[in-house]
């Protein structure tokens, strides 16, 4: 038996369709069956003959001895147990073995049949080269080969040329993103130092890099405090009880998930919820925070996010070790334990009904929400751009919670992985964001009306790319035929799927990503230009979004081959329009 090792890109004879797909070894059972990742997602189990290492050659679950005689007229051995035709048999003139009471043929041999045997030989041995290969444990159809030009024989895709046919069969190649682990290491490192590095400056009450005592400000950095670390877990596990309600309308399309495929959308549930409690407890106990509370508090929680997020990444790690290949993330199986451990063993891991990626997408936007609300209500800025500054990303992350099911068909919850690094930066994402309206209210930055009726016009125009785009996309993945979108241009690929190439989908390649631009830099301009800080931010997220629009194109490029790059033919500019 052929040992075929985890990772190998092979060709798999596809049952009761007769066809060949590309795949990826992922296992070999100990029974002898071989678990194959095809390049469309699917996964199937089939015995070792029915895999191929090379379309043109004989799989090793296949190969037969030949005698010389075989050799030189090109005919193939028979399968077992299959009879000689009646003039086969008489034509050689040879005698069969005896088994079992069975007679031999004993024909004699003349003269006059030798023309006859020649011609009867000739043509056996070509009906022999027009029948299909058969598998002795499955009956199935394979396309075959011509040596000569590689090109299927057997169907209508022989019309392609042999380029195109290479693109299509070739399997996807592990790319590790960010550099490979010590990337994602210095990349997380970064995050989290600037996450506590503008807790620092906030403290020191200047916002001057050049001139902040960094020394004295580690010094000044706050004793630890359970209470504010308890807060801040007890309002984590309201948002995982608040998620697990059945309330709330339902979206069947969480791929490679080791729960239920069903998602609820109660978001909105769990924000109002959230902010009734939090108005009626401030209103009958009389709970405030002061300025320097709230600038204690906040490097507690962010630390109290670090901790719990390499702890959830250490169980994420566990558990995906433990669940089966066909449920762990391609892109980490045959990686490094530590790329594993930061950019997740699994897809969309759950705990029972709990999505545990959507769940902490939800709890950093609402922590956001959260965040924004305790300073305006404990600050009171009065100034319109301070309030516009509060507003603006208060509504953006209402935004998301109120189309969370979009996120559902988005490349980050379709296809990356759930690990330490994506649980880290989901839970300091609040703290830096709050950093933006944090700014405009203690520095107190004053702005005119018409300049902060301009950025709200970007902000708003970004806004509507971005959820209008979304939407699209959505709705179009979900239902093409939906009258929202079957009026719309499409591509089609070779995995029968299409691309979108009108709408907003025809203008740029990622017009979401471009809203989201535009939104990010109307947050740093409402908080002034004086400063660095305010626009840690927008920076970061426009550094992060033109990353991901590489990895898009490796991941497109590998999924659907030459009709992704007809797709960038016609749309040319990926974020930005006539730019980039």
């Amino acid at each position: 038996m052929t040992s075929w090792s985890t990772g190998s890109n092979v060709f798999v004879a596809i049952p009761e369709k007769g066809d060949l797909a590309a795949g990826k070894v992922l296992k070999e059972n100990k029974s002898g069956t071989v678990r194959i990742q095809l390049d469309d997602g699917t996964k199937i189990t089939v015995g070792p003959e029915d895999v191929f290492e090379n379309p043109n050659k004989t799989p090793k679950g296949r190969q037969r001895s030949r005698s010389p005689a075989r050799k030189s007229t090109g005919g193939r051995g028979r399968s077992p147990g299959r009879p000689k035709s009646p003039a086969r048999a008489a034509s050689t003139g040879r005698k069969r073995s005896t088994s079992k009471g069975r007679k031999a043929n004993t024909t004699p041999k003349t003269k006059e049949e030798k023309p006859e045997k020649t011609s009867t030989a000739k043509k056996t041995v070509e009906k022999k080269k027009e029948e299909p290969v058969s598998s002795p444990s499955m009956t199935l159809r394979v396309r075959r080969w011509n040596k000569d030009d590689n090109i299927d024989s057997d169907t209508e895709e022989s019309k392609n040329t042999e380029k195109e046919k290479e693109k299509e069969t070739e399997g996807p190649k592990v790319v590790l993103e960010y550099g490979g682990a010590i990337g994602i290491i210095v990349l997380l490192l970064i995050i989290i130092g600037v996450t506590f590095g503008t807790q620092m400056i906030f403290r020191s009450g200047t916002f001057n890099l050049k001139g902040q005592d960094w020394r004295a400000l580690v010094a000044e950095w706050p004793k630890w405090d359970w209470l504010l670390a308890g807060q801040l877990v007890a309002f984590w596990f309201v948002q995982v009880i608040l998620a697990l309600l059945p309330i709330g309308p339902t979206e069947n399309a969480l791929p490679g998930s080791t729960g239920p495929r069903i998602y609820r959308r109660n978001g909105l549930i769990a924000v109002f919820v959230t902010f009734g409690a939090l108005l009626a407890h401030r209103r009958y106990q009389g709970y405030g925070m002061t300025e320097a509370q709230i600038l204690t508090a906040l490097p507690i929680w962010a630390a109290t996010s670090v901790v719990a997020g390499l702890l959830l990444g250490i169980y994420l790690y566990w558990k995906g070790s433990r669940a089966p290949v066909s449920l762990q993330n391609p892109a980490t199986v045959a990686t490094s334990k530590v790329y594993s451990f930061f950019m997740g063993k699994q897809i969309n891991p759950a705990i029972g009904n709990l999505h545990l990626k959507m769940v902490l997408l939800r709890i950093g936007i609402l922590e956001s929400l959260l965040l924004n609300l305790l300073i305006f209500l404990n600050l009171e800025p009065y100034g319109n751009n301070q309030l516009a500054a509060l507003v603006m990303p208060s509504i953006y992350c209402l935004d998301a919670i109120a189309f969370e099911h979009n996120m559902l068909t988005s490349l980050a919850v379709q296809a990356e992985g759930l690990g330490a690094m994506a649980s880290v930066g989901m839970l300091l994402y609040p703290f830096l964001a709050v950093n933006l309206p944090l700014y405009a209210v203690i520095a107190n930055v004053e702005m005119n009306n018409y300049v902060i009726g301009f950025i709200v016009l970007i902000y708003t125009s970004g806004l509507l790319i971005n959820r209008m785009s979304c939407n699209q996309k959505h709705c179009f993945r979900k239902n093409p035929m939906d009258p929202a979108v079957s009026h719309l241009e499409t591509l089609p690929t070779a995995r029968g799927k299409k691309l979108l190439v009108s709408g907003w989908w025809g203008v740029l390649r990622h017009p979401n990503y471009f809203g989201d631009i535009l939104v990010h830099c109307t947050f740093g301009l409402i908080s002034g230009h004086e400063y660095i800080l305010p626009w840690f931010l927008p920076i970061f997220t426009t550094l992060i979004l033109l990353l991901r629009v590489s990895q898009d194109h490796r991941h497109c490029q590998a999924k659907y081959g030459d009709a992704w790059s007809r797709y960038c033919e016609r749309v040319k500019y990926r974020v930005l329009p006539k730019i980039y």
